[in-house]
């Protein structure tokens, strides 16, 4: 990790040295810099994509496109909007989604969902405001 850099560059007709100093490996040229910051990326990069694998992996249902349905079944009535939570144990308030709007689910636990929608906005509901699992429970 780099604690603390220094450039060091001396002119005269042409940029003859250029060097970053960190304190982990002493001095190495901005070429090497550079090589080494890029491969700390990769890596970085590889790792992530492992990630979004082991997410999939847990949660397999990840990205499935949902419907949000607002439908009372005791009344009859429509909720419209609906709220999203940034929290579903303390209802933070988010943002809202509408009767009909198309999701995707991030990940359930119990009976909230993680959705979000195609602008990018994430929220939690709970599974009754989605289709999908009003469905299932009538089953």
């Amino acid at each position: 990790m780099i604690t603390s850099y220094v450039f060091k560059s001396y002119f005269g007709d042409e940029r003859k040295n250029m060097e970053v100093t960190n304190s982990s490996s002493g001095n190495e040229t901005a070429e090497e810099y550079n090589k080494r910051k890029k491969e700390e990326v990769s890596k970085q990069q590889t790792k992530d994509a492992q990630k979004g694998n082991d997410v999939s992996k847990v949660n397999p249902d990840y990205g499935k496109p949902l419907t949000i349905d607002g439908r009372d079944p005791a009344t009859g009535d429509i909720i419209d909007p609906i709220n999203l939570w940034e929290n579903y144990e303390t209802r933070t308030y988010a943002g809202k989604v509408s009767h009909g709007q198309q999701v995707y689910l991030v990940k359930r636990e119990g009976d909230g969902v993680l959705i979000e929608t195609k602008n990018g906005l994430r929220g939690w509901v709970t599974y009754f405001f989605i289709k999908e699992y009003k469905e299932l429970e009538t089953k």
